[in-house]
C-alpha cells in the first residue's frame, strides 16, 4: 500500500519566498508596490509574515502557462483587498494581537473548541505541519448552526484560523524554513444527509479559510466515508475550487497504513493508524444523541 503523496517541505515549490523564479519575483515587487500606493499600506506593513502572505494571494492566483507557475499581480491584488477589507470589518488583526501575547482563548472560542468542533490536534515531527484530526461529520450533522450566529461562527473561525496561523509562524521559525500550510484527517462516520441543512454553515467555513486564509491546507484525508457521503460530498463540491479539491483524499474506511506513513505515528492516534492511545473527542450533540467515539 503506498503512501499518500503531497510536498513534504511547502517550499520546495515554486512561489514560496526560498523559490522564486524571476517572473514571480516581478509579479511579487509590483503586488507590493500596489500596495504600498493603497488605503490598506499599513495593515500590510504591520503583518508579521511580510512577504509571505502576499505570496499566500499570489499563489492562489497563479496560472499555469506552458506548464510553468506564473504569478498574476492584478488578480491577486483584487483578491488580498477583499481580504484585507474583511479583516478589518472583523477585526481580525485584533485577535491576531491577542493570540501573539499569548493571551487566553475568548470565551466564545473556548465553546467552539470544546463543545461544538472538538478535536486533536499535532505537529507532526517530519514537516512541522499541525496536523488537525477531528469527527468532522459528527459536528456537520449533529451540531446546530443556530448554535451561535453568523457573527459568532465568523469570530470563532477567524480565532481558529488565527491560531493556526501562529503556530505554523513559530515552527518556521524553530525550523529555519518556512511551514506554510496544516493537515486534517477528517472522520465522516456519522455523516447523513441531514448535512445538508448545514451547507450555509459549511460554506462560511469554506469561504473563511479559502477566500482569506488562501494556502493554508496542504491535504486532507476523509476517512470512513459512507455511501452516502458521495451525496453529501456531491452536494458540497459546488462551492469548493479545483484547488481545493486536487488536496482532498477519500476513504472508505481509515487507511491506516498510509496515514502512518504520512504522519509521526507516535503523534498519530491509535484509530487512525498510529501509536497514540489518545481518544479523539466528538461534540457533545453527537454523543448526547449515542453516537460512537473511537474505533468500533
Amino acid at each position: 500500500m503506498s503512501a499518500f503523496t503531497f510536498p513534504a517541505r511547502d517550499d520546495a515549490r515554486t512561489g514560496f519566498e526560498s523559490n522564486l523564479t524571476a517572473q514571480q519575483r516581478a509579479e511579487l515587487a509590483k503586488l507590493k508596490g500596489l500596495l504600498a500606493a493603497g488605503e490598506y499600506a499599513a495593515d500590510v506593513a504591520q503583518n508579521p509574515d511580510g512577504d509571505r502572505w502576499v505570496l499566500r494571494f499570489l499563489r492562489a492566483s497563479m496560472r499555469d502557462k506552458g506548464g510553468k507557475r506564473e504569478f498574476d499581480a492584478d488578480a491577486a491584488h483584487a483578491r488580498i483587498l477583499q481580504t484585507l477589507e474583511w479583516r478589518r470589518e472583523h477585526g481580525v488583526d485584533k485577535v491576531r494581537w491577542r493570540v501573539e501575547a499569548g493571551e487566553p482563548e475568548s470565551e466564545l472560542y473556548a465553546r467552539y473548541r470544546d463543545e461544538l468542533r472538538p478535536r486533536y490536534d499535532f505537529i507532526d515531527s517530519a514537516t512541522g505541519r499541525l496536523v488537525r484530526v477531528e469527527r468532522f461529520a459528527a459536528t456537520a450533522c449533529f451540531v446546530d448552526a443556530k448554535a451561535l450566529t453568523e457573527a459568532e461562527w465568523t469570530a470563532v473561525l477567524v480565532e481558529d484560523c488565527e491560531r493556526i496561523m501562529h503556530a505554523l509562524r513559530l515552527e518556521s521559525k524553530r525550523r529555519g524554513h518556512e511551514v506554510a500550510t496544516n493537515m486534517n484527517i477528517l472522520d465522516q462516520r456519522g455523516s447523513s444527509l441531514a448535512i445538508v441543512r448545514r451547507i450555509p454553515l459549511l460554506r462560511l467555513m469554506n469561504d473563511v479559510a479559502s477566500l482569506h486564509y488562501p494556502e493554508l491546507v496542504a491535504a486532507v484525508f476523509l476517512v470512513n466515508c459512507a455511501r452516502a457521503f458521495t451525496v453529501v460530498f456531491s452536494v458540497c463540491k459546488p462551492f469548493l475550487d479545483a484547488e481545493t479539491l486536487s488536496k482532498i483524499h477519500v476513504s472508505s474506511s481509515i487507511p491506516k497504513e498510509k496515514l502512518a506513513a504520512a504522519f509521526d505515528p507516535e503523534l498519530l492516534p491509535v484509530e487512525f493508524g498510529g501509536r497514540n492511545p489518545v481518544v479523539v473527542p466528538a461534540c457533545a450533540a453527537y454523543v448526547e444523541a449515542g453516537g460512537v467515539v473511537g474505533e468500533v
